[in-house]
């Protein structure tokens, strides 16, 4: 069965769909469903949940392109090793394994390790339009494929269906409705500059610093990769005492809030959490438990 063309003639449906440049409008629009959170005070709108209903058909082109755009960052290695979440063939696992490796490590060399782990509050709501597609078009993804996704973002409809009652369609000028088929992906490519961005930034501020300079040229020193689960990040860095390595992760979290920041996330940025060395141990089991998972 093929789907009708103006030229006449048939095409298979799943071509026809390869085939849309730009999504009809009724794929592009959607209804949210207002989920409570539990245990929570309700009268807060931010304690609830959206979930998205889509048409079926839409859905379909959407995984279609988030397929696209996964093998494209595959082919090119366009993501850093340490990105995680949405990417084909990394999962929490790994981003774990990563973390305890780059403790480990610096235990090995008799050396205090420090890390800050954070959240970014709101992401998904607070990515701007205008950067995810600068970030597509740095990447030298396709243009037919850049052109799909700016007009199934920025030409998005949505409403709000509550306790049964809906309102009427609203234009979303800014973020990722969470649940797409390519919301986790068309995340990583707007976070995943930030990566590059962080370690060019803290090595730039520690040259500024004349006694960590000389620590990291010696060997002394260490800050390890960003590592980064979706909108979840864990930055880690070692020294000869802790009050250095927190020194350097401060220094990293500083540029990281300014990366930020400067992409539209303002101020509002993080949830972090400062973890001393005695609560690594926990990531020790959790690294043992994720063996037996892999065995």
């Amino acid at each position: 069965m093929g789907l009708g063309t103006p030229g006449g003639g048939n095409i298979p449906p799943h071509k026809a769909l390869c085939g849309l440049r730009i999504p009809p409008k009724k794929w592009r629009t959607s209804i949210m469903v207002a989920l409570q959170k539990l245990n929570q005070d309700y009268s807060k709108p931010c304690l609830y949940r959206l979930i998205q209903l889509l048409e079926v058909l839409g859905k379909t082109l959407e995984r279609i392109q988030a397929r696209r755009l996964a093998y494209f960052a595959a082919k090119y290695c366009l993501f850093p090793s340490t990105q995680y979440g949405g990417i084909t063939g990394r999962l929490a696992q790994d981003a774990v394994l990563t973390i305890v490796h780059d403790i480990e490590a610096a235990w090995n060399h008799d050396q205090a390790t420090t890390m800050l782990t954070f959240d970014i509050t709101g992401f998904f709501d607070t990515i701007l339009h205008s950067y995810l597609i600068d970030s597509l078009h740095n990447f030298n993804i396709p243009l037919p494929i850049i052109n799909w996704v700016h007009s199934f973002i920025q030409d998005h409809q949505a409403t709000i269906c509550l306790d049964g009652k809906q309102d009427g369609l609203k234009p979303v000028s800014t973020g990722i409705l969470q649940g797409l088929c390519t919301s986790l992906i068309l995340a990583a490519y707007f976070t995943a500059p930030m990566c590059k961005a962080i370690s060019k930034g803290t090595k730039e501020k520690i040259k500024k610093d004349q006694e960590l300079s000389t620590l990291m040229n010696t060997g002394k020193a260490s800050h390890a990769p960003l590592t980064l689960y979706v909108d979840d990040g864990s930055i880690v860095a070692s020294a000869h005492n802790h009050t250095t390595s927190t020194k350097i992760v401060e220094l990293a979290f500083q540029t990281a809030h300014d990366w930020l920041t400067t992409h539209g996330h303002h101020g509002q940025l993080i949830k972090w959490t400062l973890i001393a060395r005695v609560f690594v141990d926990l990531f020790r089991g959790l690294r043992g438990i994720f063996s037996l998972v892999y065995v």
